[in-house]
């Protein structure tokens, strides 16, 4: 039966995927966006979904958006220049769904979430330790919100990761270098998920709340080391990308300098999203490998977002 969505944020690297494929499905979509005239805003309303001028900081803006909608799929941009920004946005859009009798929400949030007490000399000084509190204060606030059904998404590290234009941000050098630089250890593996399985897990959610309600589901498709990654986008943009290797002294001195990428690395090298992918089978939800995202057409768009290609 087909439902209406609020999908925020609207034309953000989860919501845009999200809000397509409930579009697709037939549901009625409304994006929260800061820009409805964005490209991926436009696209969006060339699709039928309805926009919502707005942020997550505007309560009043959210409770509009929230006008005879039956569900949320909530994806709050993490700032670390401001990291209560989060927890105040999460806040507005759950006092917001309350007061309009929302039904459902799926909240994305992070694998891990929940367990950062027990990572390996983990303090109120641990490197990005305000961004695992975060997440798993909003996920208390969710199971707690009184909404009759939630269901939390847990996703490892996204695939996209690796296109334009994040690719710049996170692996410096693979543009230009064509190097993969990475403060890994040979045998290390990163568990990945396609953003658009986050967005079948949430229509699915969507579609049999009885069946997610209360759920707390880890997401990811494969575990790759880095030379196993590079083998795969050494195919997908015809250069030959290698592995360069940070050793623990260069680590330790971008990780001092502030750089949030290398100290993310680290604690995916020392601790790690350690998903049961095993376990997911019984969702009944197809996950994408990227080798099987290559052979099922997806070279193309892949190609064209890519770092390595002009």
């Amino acid at each position: 039966m087909p439902k209406s969505v609020l999908v925020a944020a609207g034309t953000g690297k989860q919501g845009r995927v999200v809000a397509r494929e409930l579009l697709e499905r037939g549901h009625a979509v409304h994006i929260l966006t800061r820009n409805p005239s964005s490209d991926t805003a436009k696209e969006l309303q060339s699709m039928e979904a309805v926009l919502h001028a707005g942020d997550l900081g505007s309560a009043e803006t959210i409770q509009t958006a929230l006008d005879n909608v039956d569900a949320i799929f909530l994806a709050i941009p993490v700032n670390p220049a401001n990291p209560a920004a989060e927890i105040a946005y999460a806040k507005n859009v759950l006092e917001a769904a309350r007061n309009n009798g929302v039904k459902n929400i799926i909240y994305s949030s992070v694998a891990r979430t929940g367990e950062h007490e027990s990572f390996p000399g983990w303090n109120d000084d641990y490197p990005m330790a305000w961004y695992w509190k975060n997440k798993d204060t909003i996920e208390h606030m969710v199971r707690t919100a009184g909404i009759e059904h939630w269901t939390i998404l847990r996703p490892a590290f996204f695939i996209q990761n690796f296109c334009r234009p994040e690719v710049e941000y996170m692996f410096p050098g693979l543009a230009d270098a064509h190097e993969l630089r990475v403060a890994f250890n040979a045998d290390t593996q990163l568990d990945l998920i396609d953003v658009s399985d986050i967005a079948k897990f949430a229509a699915a959610a969507l579609g049999s709340p009885s069946d997610f309600s209360g759920k707390e589901i880890t997401l990811a498709a494969e575990k790759l080391t880095a030379a196993q990654i590079a083998e795969l986008l050494s195919t997908i943009s015809g250069e030959k990308i290698t592995v360069d290797y940070i050793n623990d002294n260069q680590a330790i001195t971008l990780q001092k300098q502030g750089h949030i990428v290398i100290e993310a690395q680290l604690w995916q090298r020392d601790v790690g999203y350690g998903v049961d992918i095993e376990s997911l089978k019984r969702y009944g939800v197809p996950l994408t490998l990227l080798s099987k995202a290559l052979d099922q057409g997806a070279l193309k768009w892949l190609s064209q977002q890519v770092g390595l290609s002009e």
